[in-house]
């Protein structure tokens, strides 16, 4: 996440678009994602997909599930999940991409929740081997 904060902060600073911002973030929540798979399963699956990590995590822990409040409680959270999701893609590779510095800062904030939820999972699970 640090790498993600700082890229933010310099792009900010430069006045620069925050497609690679929004690319190292969504890969930043695929590790997370991933890692957490890993120690409870032993298996990532091979997809990019935030939406499908999430789907597959879903059975270690309600916290992990509910880090994103999609696709039923909420349109903003919706809404950003969506973003978030996409990015993959579309923030390399669409020449129009745009996503408002407010919009990234509140995604910043999902996946360092995220981090947090991930990182108590994996240490106890850990520690109980």
């Amino acid at each position: 996440m640090e790498i993600t904060r700082n890229a933010f902060a310099d792009t900010i600073e430069g006045d620069d678009p925050l497609n690679e911002v929004m690319f190292i973030l969504n890969q930043t929540a695929e590790k997370f994602y991933g890692g957490v798979l890993l120690v409870y399963t032993g298996y990532k699956p091979k997809t990019h997909r935030i939406k499908a990590y999430r789907k597959y995590a879903k059975h270690i822990s309600e916290n992990l599930y509910h880090v994103f409040r999609y696709p039923r409680t909420d349109s903003e959270e919706s809404r950003l999940f969506k973003i978030l999701n996409d990015a993959y893609i579309d923030a390399r590779y669409k020449d129009d991409y745009y996503i408002a510095p407010s919009d990234l800062k509140k995604l910043i904030s999902k996946v360092e929740e995220l981090e947090a939820v991930v990182t108590d999972l994996c240490e106890r699970r850990i520690n109980s081997l």
